[in-house]
Order: structure tokens, then sequence, then C-alpha cells
């Protein structure tokens, strides 16, 4: 697996745990750091939805990870 396909896929992880286990609401009063980095990883999960590109799959997993 390349250098990008692990980026993809540790940040379509930590976008499902981050929105998997804490809501929006809840992070930005409490935890300004936590909110950021949803927002960070909202933005990364649409750019994997743009990618052209599949990368032999490894797009498609990262997207169902999120």
């Amino acid at each position: 697996m390349s250098g990008k396909h692990v980026v993809a896929a540790v940040v379509a992880l930590a976008v499902g745990i981050v929105t998997g286990v804490s809501g929006t609401a809840w992070t930005q009063g409490r935890h300004p750091h936590i909110a950021s980095a949803q927002k960070s990883l909202v933005a990364a999960e649409k750019q994997l939805m743009e990618a052209v590109h599949h990368y032999s799959g490894h797009r498609a997993r990262a997207l169902e990870l999120t």
C-alpha cells in the first residue's frame, strides 16, 4: 500500500471514529480541537468522494470506513 493509500485509509478511519463517537454540538463547546479535526476529516471525506482515481479499491474502502 502506498503512502497515499495509507493516508486515505487513516483519514477515513478517523472520520468514522470522530463522527461515530461524538456529535458536533457536543464537541464544539467542550472540545474545540476535536471539533476542528472533525471539520478537517469531513473535508477529507469530500475529497475522497470527488477523487477520480479509485486506487485499486482503497478509495472505496476508505469511504466505507467513514
